[in-house]
C-alpha cells in the first residue's frame, strides 16, 4: 500500500486551505484509479492536536509534531502561501503557537528524498537566512511546483527552480461537475430561507483588510448598481471566516436594496460543498479571495477581483489566466468599471481550452510524483544542523514576536477601551452642547418674556397713574356731586315751600272766585 502525506494549513477556517486535502485525495484517487494499488492518506497541519473540525465534510488532520511517528512514500507540500519565514504571522488562527510554516517547508529534519511541493505560494521575496533554509530543505525534494509566475520569480531569484504548476484547487470542477452541485442550491434554500436559482444571483466577498470603513458606503453603490442592471440579489459569502469577512458584512448588508448573508452564523449546517455550489451557480463573482476566483475560474463564472495594495498571490493569478484587466487594485477603482463588468457577467467566460490545459498540469504533476517519473535529486547537499539551527532560531523569534503580538493586543485593548471613552465623552460632549443650545433658546425666551413683562410693567405703572388721576378725578366729581345733591336738597325744600304757597295761592284764589261768583249771582237775583 502506497503511504501518501500532505501538509498544509488544513485546520483554518478559509475555504481554500480546508479545499486542498479534498481535491488532493480526488486528484489521487483518479490517477490510481486505474491500478490495482492501493493507498492511504494522511493529512498533517500545524498546531491542531485540540482541533475540532468546522464542517461535516472537511478531512480529519493530524498534528505535524506526529509527522516523524509514521514512514510515507510520498510528502507534498502544499498548497497556499506557505513559502514564508513569518511563522507569527499565524499564531492568531491557533491557540498555540508553535512554528508553522517552518515546519511545514521541512517536517523532519531526516534526510528524505520524496518530497515535492505543489502550487506554493511565495508571497515575498527571499531574504538570505531564509533562502539558506528554504535551499537547505528542497535539496530532499524531488520536486518544485509553485502555482504562478511571480512566486517562481521569487525563488529564482536565489537560485532555487522551480515549475509553475497552478493551485489544487483549481481542478475542482473535474471532480465536482456543476450538475452535481444544483441539487444542493435547492437543499440550501431549506436552511437559508434563499431561493437560489442557478445564474440568477451575484456573490461578493471581501474582509476588512481590503476595504476600509471609508470604502464600504462605494461599495454598497457599485454593488447596488449592478444588482439593479442585472435585475439580481447579491449573496455576500463568508469564504474566510478566519480571515473577518463576517465583520465587514454587518457594515456593508444594511446598506444593500437585495442581498443575504451566507455564513456559519445564519446556516450552523453550513458545509463546504454548499459554499463551493453557490460560487458554481452564480452569474458571477466579485471578490478579494484567491479561491473565490480560482473556483469560479473553473466553473467558467465570470469573475473580478479587487487585490489590495500588497497581493501578489491574485495578481500571480490573474496573470496565468491572462486576465490581468479584471484585477483590480482597489474596489473603489470598479465603480467607473460598473458597466463593463455588467457587461462582462452578461457575456459569461469562455475559457475551456484554457482551463483543460491548467487543470492537466496539475494531474500530470502529481501523477509523475505518484509513479516516480520525477527526476531524482541527490539529497547529500542537505544539513540536518542547518535544518535544526533555523527552526530554534525562528523559535525564539516566534516567542519574541508572540509576546511583541501580546503586547500589541493589550495596546489595542486599551486604545478600543480610550476610544470608547472618548466616544463616550464625544457624546457626554454632544449632550452638553445640546443642552446648552436648548438652554441658549430658553434663555432667550426667557429674556423675551421679561422685555414683555417690563413693558407690561411700563405699560402698569403708566395705567396706574392714569387710574389713580381718574380716582382723583371721580373723587372731586363725587365732590361736586354731593354739592349739586345738597343744593339739589336745598332747592327741592324750595320746592316744597313753593308749592305749598302756589297750592295755598291756589286755594285763595279759588275761594275768591267762588266769592265773585256767588255776587254776581246774587245782584242777578235782585
Amino acid at each position: 500500500m502506497k503511504k501518501i502525506a500532505q501538509i498544509g494549513t488544513f485546520n483554518v477556517d478559509n475555504l481554500g486551505d480546508l479545499l486542498f486535502p479534498i481535491v488532493f485525495e480526488k486528484i489521487v484517487d483518479d490517477i490510481y484509479s486505474h491500478s490495482n494499488e492501493a493507498y492511504e492518506i494522511k493529512f498533517f497541519s500545524p498546531n491542531c492536536m485540540q482541533y475540532t473540525p468546522t464542517y461535516t465534510d472537511q478531512k480529519q488532520v493530524e498534528d505535524i509534531i506526529q509527522f516523524d511517528n509514521y514512514s510515507f512514500d510520498k510528502v507534498f507540500i502544499g498548497g497556499g502561501d506557505l513559502l514564508r519565514s513569518d511563522d507569527w504571522s499565524i499564531n492568531s488562527l491557533y491557540e498555540e503557537s508553535r512554528l508553522s510554516f517552518s515546519n511545514i517547508i521541512s517536517p523532519t529534519d531526516a534526510s528524505i528524498e520524496n518530497c515535492y511541493t505543489i502550487g506554493l505560494g511565495v508571497p515575498f521575496q527571499l531574504d538570505e537566512g531564509f533562502s539558506r533554509y528554504v535551499k537547505n530543505s528542497f535539496a530532499r525534494f524531488k520536486a518544485v511546483s509553485v502555482r504562478d509566475q511571480k512566486s517562481s520569480k521569487f525563488l529564482s531569484d536565489v537560485g532555487i527552480k522551480s515549475e509553475i504548476v497552478p493551485d489544487l484547487v483549481l481542478c475542482i470542477s473535474e471532480y465536482f461537475p456543476k450538475s452535481s452541485l444544483e441539487s444542493t442550491l435547492d437543499s440550501l434554500a431549506t436552511y437559508s430561507q434563499h431561493v437560489f436559482k442557478k445564474g440568477e444571483y451575484i456573490v461578493f466577498q471581501a474582509n476588512e483588510n481590503v476595504i476600509s470603513k471609508e470604502e464600504v458606503k462605494d461599495v454598497a453603490v457599485l454593488l447596488n448598481n449592478i444588482s439593479k442592471s442585472l435585475g439580481v440579489p447579491i449573496v455576500l459569502i463568508s469564504i474566510g471566516e478566519c480571515l473577518g469577512d463576517n465583520e465587514l458584512y454587518d457594515q456593508l448588508a444594511p446598506l444593500l436594496v437585495n442581498s443575504y448573508i451566507i455564513n456559519k452564523g445564519n446556516i450552523p449546517s453550513l458545509t463546504l460543498t454548499d459554499k463551493v455550489a453557490i460560487l458554481a451557480n452564480a452569474k458571477g463573482f466579485i471578490g478579494s479571495s484567491l479561491h473565490g476566483n480560482i473556483i469560479s475560474y473553473s466553473y467558467g463564472i465570470p469573475h473580478v477581483t479587487f487585490s489590495g495594495e500588497y497581493s501578489t498571490k491574485l495578481t500571480g493569478f490573474f496573470e496565468l489566466i491572462q486576465k490581468s484587466n479584471y484585477c483590480l487594485r482597489k474596489p473603489v477603482y470598479m465603480l467607473d468599471k460598473a458597466e463593463y463588468i455588467v457587461d462582462y457577467f452578461k457575456s459569461g467566460l469562455n475559457n475551456t481550452h484554457e482551463f483543460k490545459d491548467l487543470s492537466d498540469r496539475i494531474f500530470n504533476f502529481v501523477k509523475n510524483a505518484l509513479l516516480d517519473l520525477s527526476e531524482n535529486k541527490n539529497a547529500s547537499d542537505y544539513s540536518k544542523e542547518l535544518d535544526q539551527l533555523y527552526k530554534v532560531e525562528q523559535a525564539i523569534i516566534n516567542k519574541k514576536e508572540l509576546e511583541v503580538s501580546s503586547l500589541w493586543k493589550r495596546v489595542n485593548v486599551s486604545e478600543n477601551m480610550l476610544k470608547e471613552t472618548h466616544a463616550q465623552n464625544k457624546a457626554l460632549w454632544e449632550r452638553v452642547n445640546s443642552t446648552e443650545a436648548f438652554l441658549s433658546k430658553e434663555r432667550e425666551q426667557i429674556q423675551e418674556l421679561w422685555e414683555r413683562v417690563n413693558q407690561s410693567e411700563s405699560k402698569n405703572s403708566e395705567l396706574e397713574n392714569n387710574i389713580s388721576l381718574a380716582q382723583s378725578s371721580i373723587k372731586q366729581l363725587n365732590e361736586k356731586l354731593e354739592n349739586l345733591q345738597e343744593q339739589k336738597n336745598v332747592l327741592t325744600d324750595e320746592n316744597g315751600r313753593l308749592l305749598l304757597i302756589e297750592n295755598e295761592y291756589k286755594n285763595v284764589m279759588s275761594s275768591f272766585i267762588y266769592y265773585l261768583k256767588n255776587k254776581k249771582n246774587k245782584k242777578g237775583n235782585l
